[in-house]
């Protein structure tokens, strides 16, 4: 199969959606793979040539978005990003048509962000939740009707969501169909811990994925040094991270691959206070090191099976609810390390990359059989 994989962010980001497109491509089974991605990154937590090292066709394109992306991060503002970003998918298309021509005729189009299916022709392209359907609010049903309608992204032949999002699958009437992200589990291993309970935040450093609640879990706690809190990401809360200074804190910065697999090994709790989540593999990354993870309630029905094994918890978003169970499973420390290789052996079993993968390029394939011509 000629597959191609796009998102308008960069690999060298490192973040969620830059490592499940590696975990992707990274198990290839003799497929002819593209990776269409963009130019702009203001981080780099990852190996920019990592894609080159698997001697994968890259075409990287001059995209336009991170233009009006602070449109984003306001939920008044969201609908003016939405519209906005209709406009600059058609430059983005038009500035770099010479560049697309290379990509004209491809088997499945794989897409990490769904607006741009403009760029792209195939026999399949494939949409996915990545960036989008991580909460089934107004904007979201409205969205799929105009999807079911044929107005909103006409191309699109099916969808690879998450199980949160099979409501809205059923509601677009199109073919989808559900798959986790894999990690590679082998990777992330339970690891000797200290006497201490060691509580771990790992992601970008913004209001949006609660490292301020965070902030203020381990704020209740600093003048008791049996509880260490571990920091990994970076973001704008960087600078309140240092100037805060509490001594139970430990702030990591940005970690290499094994350098974070390490810490996360070494870590007992998992806490995940997001307000906006459609899969996030950092919960995965934990569930495959041993630690007990308290999540976002934000992300229910997300990940239930960790749930129903005892593995993870939901939570308010709360800073009195959370303290207290942090305070409670203190008491469970010994019972969570016990765990620690059965959860890891369940995470082999069910999100390890080549089992994934495998499964996703099946689909791929079945998908293609199905369909009776080009686009």
């Amino acid at each position: 199969m000629r597959i191609l994989f796009f998102t308008n962010t960069n690999v060298a980001i490192g973040a969620g959606i830059e490592k499940a497109l590696i975990n992707y491509v990274s198990n290839q089974e003799g497929n002819e793979v593209t990776v269409v991605q963009s130019q702009f990154y203001k981080i780099k937590r990852a190996d920019p040539d990592i894609l080159k090292k698997m001697k994968l066709k890259i075409i990287t394109i001059h995209d336009f978005e991170h233009s009006i992306s602070f449109f984003r991060l306001h939920r008044i503002t969201i609908p003016l990003y939405q519209l906005l970003l209709l406009f600059v998918v058609r430059y983005t298309k038009f500035y770099n048509r010479k560049i697309l021509q290379a990509v004209d005729e491809m088997d499945v189009v794989y897409l990490f962000k769904n607006e741009y299916w403009p760029l792209f022709r195939a026999r399949i392209m494939v949409g996915s939740n990545h960036g989008q359907f991580a909460f089934d609010n107004s904007f979201t049903k409205a969205l799929s009707l105009f999807i079911r309608s044929g107005i909103a992204y006409r191309r699109i032949n099916a969808y690879h969501l998450f199980p949160k999002s099979v409501p809205i699958g059923k509601r677009m009437r199109k073919r989808f169909f559900l798959g986790p992200i894999g990690i590679s589990t082998d990777k992330y291993v339970p690891q000797p811990r200290s006497n201490a309970l060691n509580i771990l935040f790992v992601g970008r450093l913004e209001e949006i994925k609660g490292i301020d609640i965070f902030m203020e879990v381990s704020r209740r706690f600093k003048n008791e040094n049996s509880y260490i809190f571990h920091i990994a990401g970076s973001g704008s809360f960087e600078s309140r991270i240092k100037a805060a200074n509490y001594d139970n804190v430990v702030y990591h910065g940005v970690l290499n691959d094994q350098e974070l697999a390490n810490l996360y090994g070494s870590c007992d709790i998992f806490l995940y206070p997001t307000r906006w989540d459609a899969f996030p593999t950092v919960i995965v990354e934990a569930a495959s090191s041993g630690e007990h993870i308290v999540a976002s309630e934000r992300l229910r029905g997300v990940y239930d099976d960790l749930l129903d094994k005892g593995f993870l918890e939901y939570t308010k978003l709360d800073v009195d609810t959370i303290e207290t169970r942090v305070r409670a499973l203190a008491k469970e420390i010994d019972t969570i390390r016990k765990n620690a290789t059965c959860e890891h052996n369940y995470v082999a079993e069910n999100y390890d990359n080549k089992i994934v993968t495998r499964n996703l390029y099946a689909i791929f394939q079945k998908l293609l059989n199905e369909s009776d011509s080009p686009v």
